[in-house]
């Protein structure tokens, strides 16, 4: 794995400069019945291998809000971008991504196992 310190210091992200404008998306009430029974930390994995997530250094991407409603197959979500297509993009991303998610776990969790 590398570093940043293993980088060209010409290919380390460069973040936009401040008081660039941003876009954002946000839908307070995400739901999915089968959410409640999918493992938060399964979820959170999907969704990295997805490429969605945060970047503290671009300072754009998705940015969860679990809270006692996750229990109940509902979540929050922001996506912060650029340009509105982009955050109509990883908005809907984010959904495709909760809804196959959740089936998956749902159906590993009825399928045993030979």
């Amino acid at each position: 794995m590398y570093t940043h310190a293993d980088l060209i210091p010409d290919q380390l992200p460069v973040p936009p400069p401040p008081g660039t404008q941003r876009f954002f998306f946000a839908l307070d009430s995400l739901a999915h019945p089968a959410l409640a029974a999918t493992p938060a930390s399964r979820f959170f994995r999907n969704c990295w291998k997805e490429n969605l997530h945060y970047d503290v250094d671009s300072r754009q991407g998705v940015i969860f809000n679990l809270s006692d409603k996750y229990l109940l197959g509902t979540l929050s979500v922001v996506t912060v971008g650029m340009a509105p297509h982009h955050v109509m993009t990883a908005m809907k991303e984010v959904c495709v991504c909760v809804c196959v998610c959740v089936c998956m776990c749902a159906y590993m969790k009825h399928t045993t196992v030979p």
